[in-house]
């Protein structure tokens, strides 16, 4: 009896104990990470200046810091009752923090956009952004909307949040305490968060959500809510019915009859006069209400036309987060065909879930996906027109995008959304290994490392290098972008954006131009996997026909000069991006070089030229193509590596490490996962070697790793970083040599240069590693070429 009641209180004390999740800008969250935050400051002494792109949150005397976390229904599903929340602030400059008071913010704002590398503080009196938060509007520009009591202190701006502290918890890391009741509001009503308002009352900063480290972090215990019952007032859509006309539908959505309710609609984020209602509802049951509310257009700006309707039900109601929708009326209207099977397994009504993919799509991906040329995202927006149910299996209607309704998101409804509004299928240009005919290209496929929600592109932000400095989509070592902050999102690529941004009207796309003009002036410029040029050498590009790449007639050549570039033809590359729209495969070229009697393959993505454009090199652009080829012809019958001494950090012993330079593909050798672990093979003499090569299971081996060369005489910390691997599950996925059994090789060839010690060194911990064989091929040089030098 004694032990079943031990039993039963154990279990209760694990199911009570609160589940903790820390929000922050790029945090991990189901199926796409967490993006959006907001944040900026607000100064009375530049009253018409926004900050909100600055890496800092300055606040102190006539200054408020503005921070708001969206997405909360997404991040918290399953558990929506808030038992604790804290914000925590990492210090840069200030004395100690004095928290004055935290107001929960009741109106809309703007962050306004990111700055870039060559974006300067604007001085006072510059023109805000339009849209963006300042001392005087929450909106500032043309058509501006003033805070009610300026720096967002007026009660209708937002209220004040009592029972707050802020604790120091060490290394210039601070928590604000209490916030756990403001945040079940805005988890409530989720059309009602607009964030937090911090004053304090020293001059503090704090790194912003756009800094590199040390972003504002709000940490949450969650519980498990009771599952609501009564009755459910739900706002399920705002249609069109004409131009300029909208009927919103209201509907019972629970399970008993509600009491009626008032209505408040919300016209560009400006309150109109409550409508009262007493009619009650059946389970089941719905009615509209209509509002003329014309579009006023500005610019090619979708984002400036909300319209929302609130309504607050007189009675009990089960759920307070469906009393609200806002739809952007210029958005392009969708409509999505959900099936009948999956709508009914859903739990709940499938326009709320449809809205909630069209909120993530328009708060999210759209407003998230920012680069230097698009620094507050999308423009564009999208919104629900209808939903209809079909068939399982069953074709939609014409223009409809199908869904599976189901818990999250439906990732291929948003691709399908991106797809319909002109975006290319990006995925679709990563080229596949069975579409090339030769067994040697057994993995020369080339899936884009960054590519995001579509698959393809490069979505990495750009802001902080200059516009001329080319992005490659593998794994190549460059100083200049290891030394540069790129965070990339699972978002929108640059060629995404890029196409959105520049047409806003209509589904169809309008002309082969609109897709993506190219600069008047493209040159490749190929280099070795160590970045040297490639002068005087034949390149010779393959479009796939078909769906595959034959080899015997390229579509095109081009020779490099001395200094190692080479132009491109526009007229031909300008065709294939007027094909892509219906035939993403063409995007892709394969391109053969023919380097010391090595051939060895690449690949040029068109959407490289594309991004190019966009980011503002539209007279000329330069893009890198890596080869991996040696500066001079290999000996490849040779191992020099066989039979050699190996030595590792580890204090391996001979007899344990001889498997990995046996000359035998054996069982793999197993070596630390600590970062700076090392593997070193002693060639007994100094020997010519252009070529090291590596077999490994796959994702055995250290993901980043540097291959160093030193001569006899030298130290290790003398040695020449011969070549770096940034990526190796990459480069194992798309690089690989044939497969052999279990195994697969990573080959690296570079800079002929006479060495004595080969040393593989771990750059990322990881949880141990193995390798299975280390081969070591000499170059065909002379005796009296020089030993290799850092």
């Amino acid at each position: 009896m004694l032990a079943a009641l031990l039993v039963t209180l154990s279990a209760f004390s694990a199911q009570a104990e609160p589940t903790r999740i820390e929000l922050y800008r790029g945090a991990p969250g189901p199926q796409i990470r967490y993006w959006d935050v907001s944040d900026t400051s607000l100064d009375s002494r530049q009253p018409n200046v926004n900050f909100g792109g600055r890496s800092l949150l300055e606040g102190g005397p006539g200054k408020v810091i503005l921070i708001r976390f969206g997405d909360l229904a997404r991040m918290t599903e399953g558990r929506r009752r808030v038992v604790g929340a804290k914000l925590h602030l990492t210090q840069i400059v200030g004395n100690e923090p004095v928290l004055r008071e935290v107001r929960r913010v009741k109106v809309p704002w703007g962050e306004g956009p990111r700055t870039t590398l060559t974006g300067l503080r604007p001085a006072e009196g510059d023109k805000a952004p339009d849209g963006s938060a300042t001392w005087n509007d929450r909106r500032a520009g043309s058509d501006a909307i003033g805070w009610q009591q300026r720096g967002a202190m007026g009660p209708e701006d937002g209220e004040l949040v009592s029972g707050v502290k802020i604790v120091s918890t060490g290394n210039s890391q601070y928590a604000i305490e209490g916030l756990g009741m403001a945040v079940q509001a805005m988890l409530d009503r989720p059309y009602e968060n607009e964030g937090f308002a911090l004053i304090f009352e020293s001059e503090v900063a704090f790194q912003s959500s756009e800094a590199n480290r040390g972003v504002p972090r709000l940490e949450l215990a969650l519980a498990p809510a009771e599952t609501p019952t009564g009755p459910d007032l739900a706002v399920t859509r705002i249609e069109s019915i004409a131009e300029g006309e909208y009927r919103a539908q209201i509907q019972n959505v629970g399970d008993t009859p509600s009491q009626g309710f008032t209505a408040t609609w919300i016209v560009r984020e400006r309150k109109g006069a409550r409508m009262d209602s007493g009619k009650p509802l059946q389970p089941g049951e719905s009615m509209t209400l209509t509002i003329a509310a014309p579009i006023k257009r500005i610019g090619g700006d979708r984002r400036r036309q909300p319209l929302g309707i609130l309504i607050q039900p007189l009675g009990r109601d089960a759920r307070a987060e469906n009393d609200g929708l806002t739809i952007d009326r210029d958005g392009v209207p969708l409509t999505i065909a959900v099936s009948k099977t999956s709508a009914e397994a859903l739990g709940r009504p499938v326009e709320e879930w449809a809205q909630a993919q069209v909120r993530f799509l328009n708060d999210t991906v759209f407003a998230q996906s920012r680069f230097s040329f698009a620094l507050e995202g999308v423009k564009e927006r999208v919104r629900l027109q209808a939903v209809t149910l079909v068939e399982e299996g069953a074709q939609p209607p014409a223009g409809a995008a199908y869904a599976e309704a189901g818990a999250g998101l439906d990732l291929r409804l948003l691709k399908t959304i991106c797809l319909g509004l002109g975006v290319p299928a990006l995925e679709k240009m990563n080229g596949a290994a069975g579409s090339i005919p030769l067994p040697e290209f057994a993995l020369r496929a080339s899936t884009d490392r960054f590519g995001g929600l579509l698959g393809g592109g490069e979505t990495r932000w750009d802001g902080g290098l200059p516009s001329q400095i080319d992005l490659p989509n593998e794994p190549v070592f460059s100083a200049i972008l290891e030394s540069t902050p790129m965070p990339e999102t699972d978002l929108l690529s640059m060629t995404a954006v890029a196409i959105l941004n520049r047409r806003l009207d209509g589904l169809a796309l309008q002309s082969e131009a609109a897709l993506s003009p190219l600069p008047i002036t493209m040159l490749i410029r190929p280099t070795d996997l160590a970045g040297r040029s490639l002068g005087g050498t034949e390149f010779a590009f393959f479009a796939p026909e078909g769906g595959k790449y034959t080899l015997d007639q390229p579509l095109f050549t081009v020779l490099t000069s001395e200094t190692g570039t080479a132009f491109l033809p526009k007229d031909v590359l300008q065709r294939l991006v007027a094909e892509i729209k219906d035939r993403p495969e063409r995007g892709a070229l394969l391109v053969r070089c023919v380097s010391r009697g090595q051939t060895e393959w690449a690949w040029l993505k068109l959407w490289r030229l594309m991004d190019a454009y966009a980011r503002g090199n539209t007279a000329a652009a330069v893009i890198d193509l890596p080869f991996n080829v040696p500066t001079e012809p290999l000996e490849p019958s040779q191992n020099l590596a066989e039979n050699k001494i190996v030595t590792d950090s580890g204090g391996g012993l001979p007899a344990q490490l001889i498997g990995l330079i046996d000359g035998k593909l054996g069982a793999s050798v197993a070596l630390s996962g600590e970062e700076g672990a090392w593997v070193e093979v002693d060639l007994g003499r100094d020997r010519p070697v252009a070529e090291v090569r590596l077999a490994m299971e796959p994702g055995a081996f250290w993901n980043r790793f540097d291959i160093l060369f030193y001569a006899t005489g030298q130290q290790p910390i003398e040695a020449l970083k011969w070549a770096r691997e940034l990526d190796g599950a990459w480069t194992l996925a798309n690089r690989a040599g044939p497969a052999e059994g279990s195994l697969r090789w990573l080959t690296y060839r570079g800079a002929a240069a006479r060495v004595r010690f080969i040393r593989i060194v771990n750059r990322e911990k990881r949880e141990g590693a193995s390798l299975a064989e280390i081969r070591v091929t000499p170059a065909q040089f002379t005796e009296g070429a020089p030993p290799a030098r850092p």
